[in-house]
């Protein structure tokens, strides 16, 4: 399981994708949030991939990759890193992901204290995960073009790591001190009493 015990920006994408391929994981699973996050990992021709959507571990062949089910999917980004990285065949989102719509964009995108005072990154990720909570949001398994890559992500990914020849990576997103909003709350102090900017 890789995580980002501070900020975030810490080279998890790029741990998930050595992982992957020095240990040539069965399956990589991305954790966290949505798509405000993304990774970017260089590859042996010096090409720089980012993803935002699926885990870095596609870059060995021999990895599936799949969303978890508490991580908001937006199906644009979905399909246009499905389509980039080749990956029709190796690609698994959890039926139970809430999908960020075009209007939780331009809801976001409105929404100045979002997009101003907070700093999001207007992909949708807030409410989303707002309309999530309230049991508003559309479901994975609610959007017609997601059908080919529906599966339950968590029953695989506990079948898999039960096989001890097999490794499952976690890639979470977001680091541990970072807000509900994806930015550093101004002067506030932490659970455990660490004062941060």
């Amino acid at each position: 399981m890789i995580v980002d015990a501070l900020w975030g920006d810490s080279g998890k994408g790029k741990t998930c994708a050595y992982l992957a391929c020095r240990e040539n994981a069965a399956l990589a699973v991305r954790a966290g949030i949505g798509t405000n996050a993304g990774a970017s990992v260089t590859l042996d021709d010096g090409t720089q991939i980012r993803a935002r959507q699926l885990p870095t571990g596609w870059v060995n062949p021999g990895t599936r990759v799949a969303v978890g089910s508490g991580v908001l999917v937006d199906p644009r980004v979905l399909a246009d890193e499905v389509a980039r990285f080749g990956l029709a065949d190796r690609a698994l989102v959890d039926h139970r992901c809430a999908v960020i719509t075009e209007d939780h964009i331009a809801r976001e995108v409105a929404d100045d204290h979002l997009s101003t005072t907070i700093g999001t990154t207007c992909t949708g990720t807030g409410p989303a995960r707002a309309d999530f909570v309230l049991r508003k949001a559309k479901q994975a398994r609610d959007i017609p073009g997601l059908e080919p890559y529906l599966a339950d992500v968590a029953a695989m990914t506990n079948r898999i790591a039960a096989d001890p020849d097999s490794l499952v990576i976690i890639e979470g997103s977001q680091g541990t001190l970072l807000s509900p909003g994806g930015r550093r709350m101004p002067s506030t102090t932490n659970c455990c009493g660490i004062r941060h900017r």
